[in-house]
């Protein structure tokens, strides 16, 4: 072992070994259980039932199967160009469904987003007292002045501008980032039925096409994200040092329309960090400068505008603490944390205060129970992690204009979501069971000790063992962990094509 290679190594060894263990729970997760959205009377309710592990496993190894011979199929009829016809096809595919969708649905803002959205529209006429330390929905949330600056750019920018000129925005920003992504596994992989599977998996994705109306920050988020990290991979392997200061600049935009995305910015930070340490090369610790400026521009730059076009100030808003506090008493979101500090009369010291007394009452309850904890966290993350609709219909059912078209309630509430529900309950499986199997390989491979794989390939994987870390303390939501189920489409497909190597093995030495 020598100095420059011990670091990737404990780094693959430390990788490796979570998200086997994070892939394991999570693909038990979702062979466990279905989720379906009833609508009972309007009330759209969502349901857990408890399913046959064995079974579903079964129909996601078939489906795998299937999936990779079309796959190799498609390799071996047109070669490499199957690739770039699958990548057309993929991607009209997701346009069409998109814009399908925006018409059809007619979704308007609604709960914090309509908040922001009204602000906006607000500050396009010059009106800025929202913009305040107590009495405006600012004054609890400031961090979401990043997105509120981004409905603002787009409205005025396009004259006669409206909530769903930003949906079309998120539209073609989801476009450039799909594109962008598919990039990335090209640099990652350079395998044409890799490829062609990744692919394939995004066409599967309905869910992401279902939120691009949505008027929040989740669909540009991870649009940005994409061409961020695919900037920085180039970056990683050119060291031309535009593809980094690109790439800041595109996460600084994701990081400031949603602040998760940061999650996956400190991904590519800890990676350089350790090509630094092991390559004794300078440029990775100065390219990490870029990173952080990234994600503190974006935290504090849309606020001091706002607070300089209103001549005012805005303060921390709720504490910290207190989504923490919230997250672990609750699988899903209960306004603890706007209640508490409401009650508090806007007083961030008090409201802190009294979060510090309940986290400690929490943490010491867990530890007297600890079989209690564990439930409450099995179900927690199931809600979370092994929903495969990832509460598109509750983030945008409720709110919408006249003209909702009775194809779209079918989507909602009818037979087609009937028929499509369990296709995606067999997707996600098929992604956790792709990625869990390639992991696998790589554990039971000489990989981490011959180091044939880049750890830059790795940084989707890093965030998502961060996003799960991250959920056990933070509001739950199967909404937020949809990016991390398209960072694992590309580890999916990798190990999706080693199941049919593996498979064409067994078949050929079993026809010795």
């Amino acid at each position: 072992m020598t100095k420059n290679t011990f670091p990737l190594r404990m780094s693959k060894t430390i990788l490796y070994g979570f998200a086997f263990v994070i892939l394991i729970l999570l693909t038990v997760m979702s062979l466990m259980y279905s989720f379906d959205v009833m609508n009972e009377d309007f009330q759209f309710i969502t349901q857990r039932h408890v399913t046959s592990i064995w079974l579903t496993l079964g129909v996601s190894v078939a489906a795998m199967i299937l999936l990779s011979c079309i796959a190799i199929g498609l390799d071996k009829l047109l070669g490499k160009k199957s690739k770039i016809y699958l990548l057309v096809v993929s991607f009209l595919w997701m346009v069409g469904i998109c814009a399908w969708w925006i018409v059809n649905a007619k979704v308007a803002p609604g709960g914090d987003s309509r908040s922001l959205y009204d602000i906006a529209v607000r500050a396009l006429g010059g009106d800025l007292a929202p913009v305040a330390p107590a009495g405006s929905y600012l004054a609890l949330c400031p961090h979401q002045t990043g997105l509120l600056l981004y409905f603002e750019l787009i409205l005025r920018v396009f004259p006669g501008a409206d909530y769903m000129s930003i949906q079309w925005v998120n539209m073609v920003l989801l476009s450039l980032g799909y594109v962008a992504a598919y990039f990335t596994v090209q640099k990652w992989f350079d395998n044409t039925v890799i490829s062609n599977l990744w692919c394939m998996l995004m066409m599967c994705m309905l869910p992401l096409y279902f939120l691009v109306n949505m008027v929040y920050g989740d669909i540009p988020g991870l649009a940005l994200m994409c061409i961020a990290t695919c900037l920085f991979q180039y970056w990683f392997s050119t060291s031309k040092w535009y593809y980094l200061a690109a790439g800041g600049i595109f996460a600084c935009g994701a990081v400031a329309v949603r602040k998760n995305y940061a999650i996956f910015i400190i991904a590519v930070i800890l990676i350089s960090l350790v090509y630094a340490w092991a390559e004794k090369k300078i440029r990775y610790l100065i390219g990490v400068l870029p990173m952080i400026l990234a994600i503190v521009i974006a935290g504090t730059v849309p606020t001091k505008i706002y607070e300089h076009r209103a001549n005012n100030t805005l303060e921390e808003g709720i504490p910290t603490i207190s989504y923490v506090v919230m997250g672990l008493n609750h699988v899903g979101w209960n306004g603890y944390h706007s209640d508490l500090y409401l009650a508090c009369d806007y007083d961030e010291e008090k409201a802190e205060r009294i979060s510090k007394e309940d986290l400690k009452n929490t943490l010491q309850r867990m530890s007297q129970n600890p079989g209690e904890a564990l439930s409450f966290f099995w179900e927690k993350q199931s809600l979370q992690w092994a929903n495969p609709s990832y509460a598109y219909v509750v983030s945008t059912v409720y709110s919408f204009d006249e003209g909702r078209t009775n194809a779209a309630w079918e989507v909602y509430s009818g037979d087609w979501k009937d028929k499509w529900n369990p296709f995606m309950d067999v997707v996600q499986s098929v992604l956790y069971l792709g990625a869990l199997l390639y992991v696998l390989e790589l554990i039971v491979s000489k990989e981490i000790k011959e180091n044939k794989v880049k750890l830059c390939t790795f940084v989707w994987l890093v965030a998502v063992i961060g996003g799960f870390v991250f959920s056990l303390v933070w509001e739950g939501g199967a909404r937020y962990n949809l990016p991390y189920a398209v960072a694992l489409i590309p580890y999916a497909a990798t190990g999706i094509f080693g199941l049919s190597g593996v498979i064409a093995k067994m078949v050929k030495n079993a026809c010795k």
